[in-house]
């Protein structure tokens, strides 16, 4: 089944995102809003690869999920390196 070997990859893709969290889960390392942004990536890059998955038949590898979800989270930042709460941020995303 296609769909059991996305979800196992897919974990272990998220698996690996929220255990670099919680490993710096205190206020100054990781902090609220940094987690937001890359939870928010994480799922709509999952989500993406589902719908690839039914409705294109493309399999995305896991390693490019996390790419992509770097990427987006990087991007997010320096979009938004402006404003002073997320100033800080992409150092500490970078650690």
């Amino acid at each position: 089944m296609p769909h059991m070997t996305v979800n196992k990859s897919t974990v272990r893709v998220i698996s690996i995102i929220f255990a670099r969290q919680i490993n710096h889960s205190d206020s100054t390392r990781a902090p609220s809003l940094l987690r937001t942004v890359a939870t928010h990536s994480t799922i709509y890059h999952i989500w993406r690869q589902r719908n690839n998955l039914l409705h294109n038949h493309i399999h995305i590898p896991a390693i490019t999920v996390f790419r992509l979800i770097n990427r987006n989270i990087r991007n997010t930042l320096l979009g938004r390196r402006s404003k002073k709460k997320f100033m800080p941020l992409m150092s500490k995303w970078l650690m």
